[in-house]
């Protein structure tokens, strides 16, 4: 009964991490994508800025890119906590898989 629960405790921990890369690949690839276009409009949002009534373009594009730029770092910070959760369960009795 014991490894019949760790085998299932296995299986979900490893499904969980199977999920959490290919998230994290989700949304490096869309990241790079928008800031590919984001590098691409970055000029003519400077150069549309100089006009009256598009002063906020510029303003707008340097938000943008800021918050698309944070993407990845933020889901390392998300990453760090979890593997942080798993050391303290591991710490606190949790059966350790032996990797050979």
């Amino acid at each position: 009964m014991y490894n019949l629960k760790k085998s299932i405790r296995d299986w979900f921990r490893e499904l969980l991490e199977i999920l959490f890369q290919a998230a994290a690949l989700v949304i490096d690839t869309v990241r790079t994508f928008f800031l590919i276009v984001l590098a691409i409009l970055g000029p003519i949002a400077f150069a549309i800025s100089v006009y009256d009534g598009f002063q906020s373009t510029l303003t707008q594009w340097i938000s943008r890119h800021m918050s698309v730029y944070l993407w990845l770092p933020v889901s390392d910070l998300f990453s760090s906590i979890l593997a942080k959760i798993q050391v303290l369960m591991l710490q606190n009795g949790a059966p350790v898989k032996v990797i050979q």
